[in-house]
């Protein structure tokens, strides 16, 4: 494996880590955003 090979291979890995990183963050917010719809519906029908 020469030294192009090498840089390919880092900025495969770079992308892939990126990319898992975005959707642990999207699902994240994802979740906060349905807990906090659910929590609003649940005070709307309490009170």
């Amino acid at each position: 494996m020469g030294p192009r090979g090498k840089k390919n291979w880092a900025k495969h890995n770079l992308l892939n880590y990126f990319s898992q990183f975005c959707r642990k963050q999207l699902m994240h917010c994802l979740k906060t955003m349905l807990l906090s719809y659910i929590m609003s519906r649940l005070s709307m029908v309490l009170s």
